[in-house]
């Protein structure tokens, strides 16, 4: 009887014990579990993050293509615009020359034309005073 109580005692004893190597294994691999699980998941989002990453630089470097072009087409239509405003400037301005030339030109012929008339007139009414005189006297 007393050697069956010990075997009882012996085998809880043991079965304690046997259940706390139980537990400390089990938490050792649970451990490792979580850790594992978590290197993956770490694994994983470096990967997407990446894999994200590339896209949207790619997505930006086209976008700054795009407008860098934009930009590049807006300036090369504005370029003949700006050449036609200035030629345009030029040909006024050089128009503006001419016709003032032409002008002063004009109104030294018609000064001309006047004075070679009045000179005319002139002759005339002094020959004709000359012949009015001279049947007067």
């Amino acid at each position: 009887r007393r050697l069956a109580r010990a075997r009882e005692r012996a085998t809880l004893v043991q079965a304690l014990w046997r259940m706390r190597l139980a537990k400390r294994s089990y938490g050792e691999d649970y451990d490792r579990v979580v850790r594992a699980q978590a290197l993956a998941r770490r694994w994983r989002a470096v990967r997407d993050y990446r894999l994200a990453r590339r896209r949207i630089l790619t997505v930006q470097s086209l976008w700054r293509g795009r407008q860098k072009r934009t930009k590049y087409e807006r300036c090369r239509r504005a370029i003949p615009r700006a050449q036609a405003v200035g030629r345009g400037f030029l040909a006024r301005r050089a128009y503006g020359i001419v016709r003032r030339g032409f002008v002063r030109l004009q109104a030294l012929l018609r000064m001309r034309v006047q004075q070679r008339a009045y000179a005319r007139e002139i002759a005339c009414v002094v020959s004709c005073q000359a012949f009015v005189r001279g049947r007067l006297a």
